[in-house]
């Protein structure tokens, strides 16, 4: 299950990839990206909460989802451990917090299109629902692992919790 999940998060991290890197060549090059009623692209992808300075919101959307495919590929790898010299940091860890911080960043910018621009962006919402699967991809693989750690260690000091 923890490889078809592994696999499920590399997937969802490419379509996500695809989707920001679009909306990052649009803004770079000057282009609109197509976008029919109801959806008023343009409108938020104009507005001042659309950048941080000079770069585009999508551009750290693309970092992110890059992120999020290099973790999914190292735990389909089933590499448990990103060995950074001192430190040994858990994978699953990593990619919970990662996932966590997205699905909150994403709900506050449905929040800004919902209430303070008042126009949807129909890329905008696709990434934010794939932030959502990949939020609870990665939930659900830091439950498992925490799950049999849980049982690995019961099993190896004979504790019952």
């Amino acid at each position: 299950m923890k490889l078809l999940l592994s696999l499920a998060l590399s997937v969802f991290a490419l379509l996500g990839i695809l989707d920001a890197g679009y909306l990052t060549f649009a803004e770079l090059t000057g282009s609109l990206p197509p976008c029919k009623p109801p959806f008023a692209c343009q409108s938020v992808l104009d507005s001042p909460w659309a950048k941080v300075g000079p770069i585009p919101l999508s551009a750290f959307g693309l970092l992110f989802y890059s992120s999020m495919f290099l973790l999914g590929v190292l735990l389909t790898l089933e590499i448990k451990f990103l060995p950074l010299i001192p430190f040994r940091i858990p994978l699953f860890t990593l990619a919970a917090v990662f996932g966590i911080l997205g699905a909150g960043f994403s709900l506050w910018l449905i929040f800004l299109m919902g209430v303070v621009i008042k126009a949807w962006c129909l890329y905008c919402l696709l990434s934010a629902l794939n932030t959502a699967v990949i939020f609870t991809v990665t939930l659900s693989l830091f439950m498992m692992n925490r799950a049999d750690h849980k049982k690995q260690f019961e099993e190896l000091y004979a504790v019952r919790f």
